[in-house]
């Protein structure tokens, strides 16, 4: 039986609506082009990102403060540490299975997975839920960092923004890599690696169309970070260089080394990840990350290290201070307490562990090297550096956004050159153990293959029959324009076929075709549907599959299609709409999914 809302609850509802529909119509008020709309929008995402790295870097430190410098004062018995973790991680598993599921993990995939799946849709909710579990896993002591968090919550501020002035998908997905670059931009001050960061991974476009607003809103997103907490390096280094060509070879061997731990390391966290979630008979899920922090606290029982975010031991290893079996006992540690921190459901990122693993594995490397040949190579601390680049790129196979990044953390240029030649290796390495990166495995143990963009092996198998719509409204070839826009305004579609008067089709009325005109009321009544009509449709027919659809989706950006009748360009057989087919494709990966399970 269906229960009418409350008054209470049905009030603030209609006015967020109401002022949606507000916002919604005032661009087009203003009579601006979308790429304007959208560099405006960038600096508006770039300045709230900015802000939000602020207060987030700031609530970080307060839950540190709380957990990990008074709270073990309280427990009295040291033996008692590993209940810190453990209470964070139960903190942050309340969080994602009470208020927001997408909270846990690094947050990252489910970034990609909304631009792959919903249309770019995040919830804004995500951005509270993501601060305070990532506040509460990272200030107990979880091995994770905050890039992750940072990037998923400017995502789903990006994406709220959007869905704010009812963007298009296309510009929902560029608006959702401003945010993601902004928020990598100010947690590490590394505009650069920001936008290639949401280019090469979240969006895997290099267009100019997305790469001018995402550009902008990483500079405004640094601005802003820059002029709360200064000017700042994320980490200080000698002046290494490269001294000889035969000091590839070296380098090499480090990449083989980076390549397979890299491809390793993916598959420790998986493996950890289906420990708990497959093993854990009887167990909620927001009990998980709970026992997760309780092993993570006791492997810092004894070696302390191993737990938080660990940039103080990256800077020791970069500036070479830390001894080889010590850096080979970190490495380890640091691969374990991350699989437990992560894998079972906690909230944080994997860039700060991968930075830490980097710097170990290259350190120890260096002073392998120095051991054999000593004086003839360089100095521990750079390999470290490109140990860093090296690790990152294996993991996330992002060789561009893992070199730049580390060149703009660490402000060293004069060892870009083996630092890119070992990057590239090291990817190639470790895609020939595991195919798929650290973030792309998630979405492909999903049913979703990355390297497509979406899963067309799921709708190639799919009719277009199967959604066709065949009562739909249409419109006939005389209709003035003022009928037009009513009816645009009355229906939950916004392009129409246009019908002669033998009920022919003849074309299609397209919303981004006829916008600017609605707006010029004094042509209401000169225009008629032939007047506006757009260019010629698709030719899509029952038997085709919705993978070919989908194509045609995205190529034209509308939300309806036409489909003829077999052979025929003028009869037509109904239409389809891009929310039927999505929600056809996420129906059957349902399916799909409860088979496999």
């Amino acid at each position: 039986m269906d229960v009418d809302p409350s008054p209470a609850r049905s009030a603030p509802l209609n006015a967020a609506k109401r002022f949606r529909d507000r916002i919604a119509r005032l661009f087009p008020r203003l009579n601006l082009s979308e790429q304007t709309i959208l560099i405006s929008l960038a600096i508006v995402i770039g300045v709230g990102c900015g802000a939000g790295s602020v207060l987030f870097q700031w609530l970080l430190d307060v839950a540190h403060r709380l957990l990990l410098v008074d709270a073990p004062a309280l427990l009295g018995s040291p033996l008692l540490f590993p209940l810190i973790p453990a209470m964070g991680g139960l903190a942050a598993g309340l969080i994602a299975c009470f208020y927001a599921v997408e909270a846990r993990g690094p947050g990252v995939a489910e970034v990609m997975n909304a631009i792959i799946t919903r249309r770019g849709v995040i919830r804004a909710r995500v951005m509270v839920a993501k601060a305070f579990a990532s506040a509460f896993t990272l200030g107990s002591g979880g091995s994770a960092g905050s890039e992750g968090p940072i990037i998923q919550i400017g995502a789903a501020w990006g994406s709220t923004v959007g869905r704010l002035f009812r963007f298009s998908e296309a510009n929902l997905r560029t608006l959702i890599a401003c945010g993601a670059s902004a928020g990598i931009s100010a947690i590490f001050n590394a505009p650069i690696a920001g936008v290639l960061f949401s280019l090469e991974i979240i969006l895997a476009d290099f267009t100019i169309a997305a790469f001018t607003p995402v550009v902008i809103s990483s500079v405004m997103s640094a601005v802003v970070a820059k002029a709360y907490m200064g000017e700042r390096q994320v980490f200080e280094v000698p002046d290494y260089q490269f001294v000889n060509l035969h000091e590839l070879g070296w380098y090499v061997f480090l990449a083989i080394v980076a390549g397979v731990v890299g491809a390793v390391f993916i598959r420790m966290l998986y493996a950890t990840e289906d420990l708990f979630n497959r093993r854990a008979f009887g167990m909620p899920a927001w009990l998980k990350p709970a026992i997760g922090g309780a092993l993570v606290g006791l492997i810092g029982l004894g070696c302390p290290p191993a737990m938080g975010v660990g940039y103080e031991i990256v800077g020791a290893a970069l500036q070479g201070q830390i001894l080889l079996p010590t850096l080979g006992l970190l490495l380890g540690l640091k691969l374990l307490s991350t699989s437990l921190t992560v894998g079972s459901g906690a909230s944080g990122g994997l860039f700060a562990p991968s930075l830490f693993v980097g710097a170990t594995l290259g350190g120890a490397f260096g002073r392998l090297a120095q051991t054999w040949l000593p004086g003839v190579i360089s100095p521990p601390g750079a390999y470290a550096v490109v140990g860093m680049s090296a690790f990152v790129a294996a993991t996330t196979h992002a060789p561009l956004t893992s070199s730049l990044i580390i060149v703009e953390m660490t402000g060293n240029y004069r060892l870009i050159l083996p630092l890119l030649f070992t990057t590239v290796l090291a990817v190639v390495m470790a895609r020939v153990i595991e195919r798929e990166s650290i973030y792309s495995l998630k979405l492909r143990r999903r049913g979703l293959n990355i390297h497509q963009g979406r899963d067309l092996s799921v709708l190639e198998k799919l009719p277009v029959s199967r959604i066709v719509r065949t009562d739909f409204d249409f419109i006939r070839e005389h209709t003035p324009l003022r009928e037009i826009v009513d009816l645009i305004g009355r229906s939950n579609l916004q392009d129409f076929p246009l019908m002669d008067d033998r009920g022919r089709f003849k074309g299609m009325i397209w919303f981004h075709d006829i916008r600017e005109v609605m707006l010029e009321y004094d042509m209401h009544a000169l225009l008629i549907a032939e007047d506006v009509m757009g260019n010629p449709p698709p030719a899509l027919e029952p038997s085709s599959s919705l993978a070919d659809a989908l194509v045609q989706f995205s190529k034209t950006d509308t939300d309806a299609l036409p489909v003829f009748r077999s052979g025929s360009r003028e009869d037509l057989e109904g239409i389809i709409t891009r929310s039927d087919l999505l929600r056809s494709y996420e129906r059957e990966l349902l399916i799909r999914g409860r088979t496999a399970g």
